[in-house]
């Protein structure tokens, strides 16, 4: 009768070492679980300060904040209407203005300004820092400006913007020393407002400290508020 072959049996040592294989893996498997559930709970955001901070949002009584509003510094200001030059303007109430007989040009008088003996509108003897009147088209009065900018004047500027939908030139000058009828130092600010009929030129005159007024007013700031105002009649 032929013999059977029979398995062979694992030896202590091989048994030991299995257990350990085992044991070894537990240990691994039960440190990764730990630090997978620290990440999970360190990573979930916090519940509690999602929900307040919801809360607090949709609270009734929290505050909405609005845009403000800019308020019009030339409310309550003076308007003058010119219909033969065909606009309107706005200039502050402690202002005058003088018309001449014969003239349709507006002069602008400043309650601040000092009378002066030399310059005299309509034989009042006051001066006006701001004058409006009707010129050529605005290439043309533009090029007269570009012609003596640079020869008679220093600081000569340039610059094209728009007040509504009309294009408007900004003219920056100083006077030079030795012009004619016109002392050294006076600022000359013109806006020319183009218009088909012609266009509408805001002059601004400041004339320089002297002995006699040692102190002169800056009326920029008002004429850039008078400009925004300025409206074409239809």
């Amino acid at each position: 009768m032929p013999e059977i072959p029979t398995q062979p049996q694992p030896t202590s040592n091989q048994k030991s070492i299995n257990w350990k294989r085992v044991l070894i893996i537990t240990v691994i498997a039960v440190v990764v679980i730990g630090l997978g559930e620290i990440v999970y709970r360190v990573l979930q955001p916090k519940e509690e300060t999602t929900t307040a901070v919801t809360a607090k949002k949709a609270t009734p009584s929290a505050k909405i904040s609005t845009p403000s509003v800019k308020k019009d510094e030339t409310e309550g200001w003076k308007i003058v209407t010119n219909n033969k030059m065909g606009y309107s303007i706005k200039y502050p109430v402690s202002w005058a203005t003088y018309r001449c007989e014969g003239n349709p040009v507006d002069y602008f008088v400043a309650s601040e300004e000092p009378v002066s003996p030399k310059l005299k509108i309509c034989g009042t003897g006051a001066t006006a820092p701001v004058t409006i009147y009707k010129g050529k088209t605005l290439t043309e009065e533009v090029i007269q400006w570009d012609k003596v900018g640079q020869k008679e004047y220093s600081n000569y500027k340039k610059e094209y913007t728009t007040v509504g939908t009309r294009t408007v030139v900004k003219i920056y000058a100083v006077s030079k020393e030795n012009l004619p009828a016109i002392q050294e130092g006076v600022i000359f600010i013109n806006y020319i407002l183009d218009d088909p009929q012609g266009a509408l030129v805001i002059k601004y005159i400041q004339f320089p400290p002297t002995e006699v007024v040692p102190t002169r007013p800056d009326y920029t700031d008002i004429l850039e508020k008078m400009l925004s105002t300025a409206k074409f009649l239809d």
